[in-house]
């Protein structure tokens, strides 16, 4: 039990839970501050921002610089600890400085002016295309050398491709001010991230699974209980734990699909279940 318990006090940290498809950040009495996230993104993927301010003497107005830069890397590992990184460090990839040994600018938003007021709904960010490097290239016919196609520039913030991005989001003002912001990254099918969203219908489909297994084996076990033996039981008890487990993983991906947030205990409770099932099989 020591050692179930360790491991998950080692899952917290470990990023094993669920990519969530909304955040949201508050900073007190600042005059600069950034904001950084990451997540794997299918092509359409689009990223919205809005954010409350409030200057830090009440009735002063101030101007609130919002400015924003998507960087693409080909290494799922490149992003994960960008919670860890400071403001200085922040600020220094912002300025140039190579924090990632693959990663690049992907897009890059002009730096908007608004007043900092209680409510700035960015909506959509807008933005250019995508920056050379991943624009597509056409192919060589006729001894023609390839050549970059450059194409228009669409509307919202969407990806042009499925990979790993990180959005850099930077706020900054002549004075201090106190500041929410909420950011919203969500795909066509919804706001799991690409590298999670295919276990949305293998759980729904493992739960049906089990769900058909428990049915047979409590109509198969009524027909002949006057015959059952306790290993028949033991079965019965794995099947049901089973089928509940799906079921707890499937309702959690089900709910960040829908809401955006990820709610961390009931992939806890799913991998105790998992465990408590696994153990009961090798009874």
């Amino acid at each position: 039990m020591r050692l179930y318990l360790g491991l998950l006090l080692l899952c917290v940290p470990s990023n094993c839970f669920p990519d969530q498809g909304k955040w949201s950040f508050k900073a007190d009495n600042v005059s600069s501050q950034y904001f950084a996230v990451q997540k794997s993104l299918y092509n359409g993927s689009t990223i919205s921002v809005t954010v409350s301010c409030e200057p830090s003497v009440s009735g002063s107005a101030l101007a609130l610089e919002v400015g924003w830069t998507i960087y693409r890397s080909p290494c799922f590992q490149e992003f994960l600890d960008v919670d860890l990184l400071t403001q200085e460090q922040l600020a220094g990839l912002e300025a140039g400085a190579k924090l990632f040994e693959l990663a690049s600018p992907y897009s890059r938003g002009e730096s908007e002016r608004h007043q900092c007021l209680h409510l700035i709904d960015l909506g959509a960010l807008k933005r250019s295309s995508p920056l050379k490097a991943y624009l597509p290239k056409a192919k060589d016919t006729g001894g023609n050398k390839t050549t970059v196609q450059p194409t228009a520039a669409p509307q919202l913030s969407s990806v042009n491709d499925d990979g790993i991005y990180m959005l850099l989001l930077h706020l900054r003002s002549d004075g201090n001010f106190s500041v929410q912001v909420d950011l919203a990254l969500r795909g066509n099918h919804g706001y799991l991230s690409a590298v999670d969203w295919p276990f949305l219908p293998f759980y729904g489909v493992m739960c049906g699974v089990y769900v058909v297994y428990a049915v047979v084996w409590l109509v198969v076990s009524a027909l002949q209980w006057r015959d059952l033996l306790r290993i028949q039981f033991w079965i019965g008890g794995v099947i049901f734990l089973g089928m509940l487990e799906k079921a707890v993983f499937y309702a959690e991906y089900q709910s960040i699909n829908t809401t955006g947030r990820s709610v961390q205990g009931a992939v806890l409770f799913a991998e105790v279940l998992s465990c408590l099932k696994r153990s009961l099989a090798r009874l």
